[in-house]
């Protein structure tokens, strides 16, 4: 610090710069061949402080990170539950913080003599964090991951195996079957898949807003001496913070997270191979996190890809409405009932499916909003999802009503349409 105070105070003298933090030099002494001599050397000396300085986090940070990797091998090599490695890789991000927290002071002093220092040494930070945090998920998706394949295994082998000819070939065709799902099934959804899907974000969520908070304060704060503090008290809640550098903090944050979206992009391909309706509570619980993350640039790289996540499930809910609406505009369907008489339909298939439908999406819906256990009202925070669920209701409703307008048209006696409208509209 006081080398950087002599540095400033030289420079200051040299550019004839008036601060009144500043003790400047007489400038008859800039003159002087022994201050030139001097100067030169305390240039030197900065330099070659930054240098060890650097090199000496940068290996601090990365032998942290070696430690806990071997120790989570040695782990897994004997068996070890995996609760035990979990605990291992949040031990090394606590070391990690510590040592961060350690040697703030000489971080604040790399970034005094050169500010581009910030942006460097975060970088190197955030590399060793997502080998940390790319472990960390790893093994919170596994279970889930394992679970969803069990559930999807209609046939395990274990029953082929103890069937007879007859019975394997029957198994197999209806594992073949049922290997891509049936979009339009009605079944009853299995609980345990939102529920499995808010464990993940729960587990992983809370890790990852706390991990680049930390990193953003630690390298991006401007106030130093409240990164200092901060970092030490660590509050549940921060105040609202001034970065230095936000285009920086971004960049950190992307190598921060790199590539470890892949296992929960997983999940949710597998999940919605069981059954399209997945989407819905995928779409709230993501919502509700995107809710507590938004509007701050140490977030904005979570927040990406928690809106890609989203626009899969709204790509997949829009195709799993849309394959319901098939049965409506299929002009097989049609033309079969134009083969009968009017006085012989009663309600139309597609009256008689609505109900269902919405009952499968609306469990869906109201066991998200469960799970995420959010204490704010839900109505701001879930506004896309119900909007798109309201919207899709009434397409399939409008296109209801064409086709049974379109069938009762067809009827020459006014008696037989109009009891058939009256039927599927008091059904409706």
């Amino acid at each position: 610090r006081n080398l950087h105070q002599l540095l400033q105070s030289i420079e200051a003298t040299e550019n004839a710069v008036a601060n009144q933090q500043i003790d400047t030099l007489p400038r008859e002494f800039l003159g002087m061949r022994a201050v030139r001599e001097r100067k030169s050397e305390l240039k030197r000396l900065k330099n070659s402080w930054m240098s060890r300085a650097k090199t000496f986090l940068v290996s601090l940070f990365s032998e942290a990170v070696d430690r806990a990797l071997m120790s989570t091998e040695m782990n897994e090599s004997q068996s070890y539950l995996a609760r035990a490695v979990k605990e291992t890789v949040s031990g090394a991000t606590l070391e990690l913080h510590k040592t961060c927290k350690s040697y703030i002071g000489l971080i604040d002093v790399l970034i005094m003599f050169d500010a581009s220092m910030a942006e460097s040494l975060a970088h190197n930070y955030a590399q060793n964090v997502n080998r940390l945090i790319d472990r960390y998920v790893k093994l919170i998706c596994a279970r889930p991951i394992q679970v969803l394949q069990h559930f999807n295994s209609t046939n395990p082998q274990e029953e082929l195996e103890g069937a007879d000819a007859n019975q394997r070939n029957s198994m197999l065709q209806r594992k073949q079957s049922t290997k891509r799902k049936t979009i339009s099934h009605l079944e009853k959804p299995n609980e345990e898949i939102p529920e499995l899907f808010s464990h993940i974000l729960d587990q992983i969520m809370p890790k990852i807003s706390k991990d680049c908070t930390f990193c953003g304060i630690c390298f991006f704060s401007k106030d130093r001496e409240g990164a200092g503090r901060w970092l030490e008290e660590e509050p549940d809640k921060y105040p609202r913070i001034e970065w230095s550098d936000k285009d920086a903090i971004k960049s950190t944050i992307k190598i921060l997270l790199k590539d470890i979206a892949g296992d929960i992009f997983d999940f949710i391909n597998q999940a919605l191979e069981m059954d399209d309706a997945y989407s819905i509570p995928f779409m709230k619980l993501i919502s509700s996190w995107i809710f507590r993350l938004n509007n701050n640039e140490e977030h904005f790289q979570t927040v990406q890809w928690l809106q890609e996540i989203q626009a899969i499930a709204i790509s997949t809910f829009n195709e799993y409405m849309s394959n319901h609406m098939t049965l409506i505009e299929n002009p097989n369907v049609f033309k079969l009932l134009q083969r009968k008489s009017v006085k012989s339909v009663w309600i139309l298939q597609y009256f008689l499916k609505f109900p269902r439908i919405v009952e499968h999406i609306e469990l869906l819906s109201q066991q998200a909003e469960e799970v995420a256990n959010l204490p704010e009202a839900s109505e701001e925070i879930y506004s896309m999802s119900s909007r798109l669920i309201e919207e899709k209701y009434c397409i399939y409703s409008e296109k209801s009503f064409e086709a049974l307008e379109d069938l009762a048209s067809l009827e020459t006696k006014p008696c037989h349409a109009d009891r058939l409208r009256i039927e599927n509209y008091e059904f409706y």
